[in-house]
């Protein structure tokens, strides 16, 4: 018979297939065996013959035969065409391993993604302001909240920036004042200061100053009205030099305020060293003083008896001799003093105190307490 060719998978090929086995194609040939010569029978009445009947050309193989994995050994042989190991590595390469569980998949647009985030953040929005208006009317009764702090934020900061224009104006004109006249539209209580001004210059001149800048302006918790304490730059020399100068204003209107100028001068009806050595007797006047209780216990002449006196020392500003100022003990008068001396933390205070030096009074620094005119260095309320 003529050769035949048959393909079968073996295990020489390094594929492995979903078994763990591997996959070849295989050639397997049989060797042609040369034919014999084919005879015809031809029966005739006289006897059988046998005639040679002419066979048909067959072709020679060709010269160079290409094998796959001929003979069984593990050598890889392959001509151009691609061996069967590069196609299914390149299908299983190219196939996407999600595909296998979701299927073919097709691209999503990207404006898909971005209307989605618009409709979340809408959604998020909506729900804010439904939580935010539960109640009938809640958001506008808070848009109207709102507005209206921002209003009066808005006006308490311009009220402030006139407070401050008017404060830094009227110490300007106030310290550039060369007269009386000048001098008392700016000042507190003018009908009551009056007198006290005109007397105060009767032997000093008064001096116009240039004011320079604010430098404190703080508010100030004293009775029923609005005190600020302010310290200010004042040109000194020939101009070239500044010093601090403490100022006390009182606040008489939204944008309008007066100088306290019995604090500003630290008035005292008298020069305190020249009351202490003089002692005019019979008179009684109003100091500003600073008042604390008498741990040396002068206790002498008229007021020797502690039992009936009690006893606080008396200094004043600028000054450097003392007194000591009597009060009874037991009266109104001394539980006023000691309630002040408690809610002063039991420190040094600074009162106007009414002083007098009864005649014939031969303590050499007694002095009556008679009234306590002010708990502070300046006057509230003008009689």
């Amino acid at each position: 018979m003529g050769g035949c060719v048959e393909w079968q998978f073996g295990l020489s090929s390094p594929r492995v297939n979903d078994r763990g086995k591997r996959k070849e194609l295989k050639v397997i040939e049989d060797e042609a065996t040369p034919s014999e010569d084919v005879l015809r029978l031809k029966s005739t009445d006289e006897a059988v013959e046998a005639e040679p009947v002419d066979r048909l050309p067959v072709a020679p193989p060709p010269e160079e035969a290409t094998r796959l994995d001929a003979g069984g050994t593990d050598e890889e042989r392959r001509t151009h065409e691609p061996d069967i190991d590069v196609i299914i590595d390149a299908e299983e390469e190219a196939r996407d391993p999600e595909e296998e569980w979701v299927g073919t998949r097709k691209p999503v647009p990207y404006g898909w993604f971005v209307l989605i985030a618009l409709i979340v953040v809408l959604a998020v929005v909506g729900s804010t302001l439904v939580g935010r208006n539960d109640e009938p009317g809640t958001g506008e009764v808070a848009r109207e909240a709102a507005s209206e702090r921002v209003e009066a934020d808005v006006t308490a900061e311009l009220e402030a920036e006139a407070l401050v224009a008017e404060v830094e104006g009227r110490i300007t004109r106030y310290l550039a004042a060369g007269t009386v006249e000048e001098l008392l539209p700016h000042v507190r209580h003018p009908d009551r200061v009056e007198p006290l001004i005109r007397e105060w210059y009767r032997n000093r001149n008064i001096e116009p100053r240039e004011f320079r800048r604010l430098m404190v302006f703080e508010p100030l918790n004293i009775g029923t009205s609005t005190f600020w304490k302010s310290v200010v730059t004042v040109a000194s020399g020939n101009g070239d030099q500044e010093e601090l100068e403490p100022i006390l204003l009182e606040q008489t209107g939204p944008d309008s305020v007066r100088i306290d100028w019995e604090t500003s001068v630290r008035h005292q009806p008298m020069p305190w060293d020249e009351f202490v050595s003089e002692r005019p007797e019979g008179q009684a006047m109003d100091f500003r003083v600073k008042v604390a209780p008498d741990l040396r216990g002068f206790y002498s002449h008229e007021f020797r008896d502690d039992q009936v006196w009690r006893g606080f020392e008396l200094t004043a500003p600028d000054a450097e001799d003392f007194m000591i100022g009597y009060l009874k003990r037991g009266s109104d008068l001394e539980r006023k003093m000691y309630e002040l001396y408690l809610d002063n933390g039991k420190r040094a205070m600074t009162l106007i105190l009414r002083l007098s030096i009864p005649e014939g009074t031969q303590s050499p620094r007694g002095v009556v307490i008679e009234k306590i005119v002010s708990p502070h260095w300046l006057i509230v309320d003008s009689d």
